[in-house]
């Protein structure tokens, strides 16, 4: 839980409020998660929900968009994905994904076709925005960290439904 820092002029808040955000995770599935680490002998000294390493991302890499613009930060693994909505640097909204880039149908898994994955992201994405009344029209942005083979391609397909810089 982290304070935000508010522009009082743009956003006018009352007095008495103060914004914070606040980033969870599954406190029981993270810790099955890391317990065949423990047991190896190696030892955790942090552990960042995917919201928090996403804005880590964020803070590291150069924006190329303009202030107050929202950028949108995607993790995607295999099974699963996050989603991170940031601006000026800070969490604005995050989201679990619960579908990856591999498909498991009767017992047999494959790669999602590409479009599937755009289509799906994009998707998501919009809807996240939709329900958090945040306009899709601002996103500026959107990074896509993934070990999807043909990223680039997906990347590509990307920009052409948000028509902005995808990479």
């Amino acid at each position: 839980i982290a304070p935000v820092p508010i522009d009082l002029r743009a956003e006018e808040p009352e007095p008495y409020r103060r914004v914070v955000l606040v980033a969870t995770a599954p406190t029981d599935e993270i810790s099955v998660m890391l317990e065949p680490l423990i047991q190896a002998g190696i030892r955790i000294e942090h552990v960042l929900t995917p919201a928090a390493a996403l804005v880590s991302l964020a803070r590291l890499r150069r924006s190329l968009v303009r202030p107050d613009a929202l950028e949108a930060y995607v993790a995607l693994d295999e099974s699963a994905g996050a989603l991170a909505i940031i601006r000026n640097g800070l969490l604005v909204a995050a989201t679990r994904l619960d579908w990856g880039f591999v498909d498991e149908v009767a017992g047999r898994r494959a790669l999602r076709p590409r479009q599937d994955v755009v289509t799906r992201l994009a998707d998501d994405i919009s809807e996240f925005l939709y329900e958090g009344g945040l306009d899709s029209e601002r996103i500026q942005h959107v990074c896509v960290a993934s070990g999807v083979p043909d990223l680039r391609s997906i990347a590509m397909l990307m920009m052409e439904r948000f028509d902005v810089e995808v990479e």
